[in-house]
């Protein structure tokens, strides 16, 4: 058995700088805890919901806590019939973005640049109902059913 070949630091740190990925140090002083922004992600792998508008994945609970980070406008804080209604545990795939301004996979998920980095439906089952298009369209969003092909 052979031990794995050591890959010098300089290369990548090329390859780093060419694909536009930070190296760990890079990463550390760009992400300090500086109580402002964080990535939205699930917590552990149970009670996860897909927002019917954006396709974001988070637990129940924090859909709860804090509403659909995308969609800000809703107002889904500790309202949980608003939660239920935006929301749906039926979806399959999970897509971890980090920078959906320049993910290809946000383009091809069609994402807006401005969504925030976190985990993502790739297909999302149901739709809103027609009550809640009316208020998603008052609060200025547009919505397109996320299960059409």
């Amino acid at each position: 058995v052979r031990a794995p070949a050591k890959v010098p630091k300089s290369w990548l740190s090329g390859i780093n700088a060419e694909y536009g990925m930070a190296d760990d140090e890079d990463y550390d002083e760009q992400h300090q805890d500086d109580g402002g922004s964080h990535d939205i992600v699930p917590h552990r792998l149970i009670k996860l919901r897909a927002c019917l508008i954006c396709g974001l994945v988070k637990e129940y609970k924090q859909f709860i806590e804090d509403g659909c980070n995308n969609c800000t406008q809703l107002g889904l804080q500790n309202d949980t019939e608003k939660v239920e209604g935006c929301t749906t545990p039926n979806f399959t795939g999970l897509i971890a973005m980090m920078k959906p301004e320049r993910s290809w996979v946000a383009k091809w998920q069609r994402l807006k640049p401005n969504s925030v980095p976190g985990c993502y439906a790739v297909s999302v089952q149901g739709r809103l109902s027609q009550e809640m298009i009316n208020i998603v369209t008052e609060c200025g969003i547009d919505y397109h059913p996320l299960d059409q092909e």
